[in-house]
């Protein structure tokens, strides 16, 4: 795998407080691209679709996994797998981001959870 691969795209389609839920349409949604050379492009779901470009990394714990961006704990992996990746921030305000891969996105769109 060359350094400046793809590993994949999230489209992020919802943000939840556990009380109230935001739902994004694809052109309203942040997208994060991960590449294998440990670089992640983010792409702001703003009028400009400003993209910021960052360093990840996962780091596995006895509590969990956790994405750090640019060497900062920054969220709480709850759930990576069947296309789906839930984060939840480092910060404690109970605030969720919602993924999915584009593959998943466009076929499962409807059903996503």
């Amino acid at each position: 795998m060359d350094n400046n691969t793809i590993i994949d795209t999230w489209i992020g389609y919802k943000m939840s407080n556990g009380e109230r839920e935001d739902h994004k349409e694809e052109k309203d949604a942040s997208r994060w691209t991960f590449k294998a050379d440990g670089t992640v492009t983010y792409q702001l779901a703003n009028e400009t679709k400003d993209k910021l470009e960052r360093h990840w990394k996962i780091e596995y714990r006895e509590s969990g996994a956790v994405l750090f961006i640019n060497d900062i704990e920054t969220y709480r992996i709850i759930t990576l797998e069947d296309g789906i990746l839930i984060l939840e921030s480092i910060k404690g305000d109970g605030i969720r981001h919602f993924y999915a891969n584009e593959h998943t996105y466009h076929q499962q769109r409807e059903q996503l959870p």
